[in-house]
């Protein structure tokens, strides 16, 4: 069995990540029943892997080679992803139409 890196993991840490997807999440939530597009989550689903690794980057101040490497991949992939899904983006998926439509029934 593989040890974990750190044995001296603190509970913000294993936290912080969780609850900032959680505050992203919520935020676009809003922002998509606002603009009555609830689909803009198919747009930002890649920059939510993003989140909690800046988090989790900013907390250990881990600055190495491969922890910038890692995190700019992750980047590049969010953002290609984003790109991608902008393109398709013509309106809002009925899927999301009916959620909402049962959402205020």
């Amino acid at each position: 069995m593989a040890l974990p890196a750190r044995l001296d993991t603190t509970p913000a840490e294993i936290w912080a990540p969780i609850v900032s997807c959680f505050v992203a999440n919520t935020l676009l939530y809003f922002v998509g029943q606002a603009v009555k597009d609830n689909s803009i989550v198919d747009i930002t689903w890649g920059f939510m892997f993003l989140i909690p690794n800046a988090v989790v980057w900013i907390i250990n101040k881990n600055t190495t080679q491969t922890s910038i490497a890692v995190n700019i991949l992750v980047l590049l992939w969010a953002v290609r992803m984003a790109i991608y899904n902008i393109k398709r983006h013509n309106g809002e998926d009925w899927r999301y139409k009916e959620m909402r439509n049962n959402w205020t029934k």
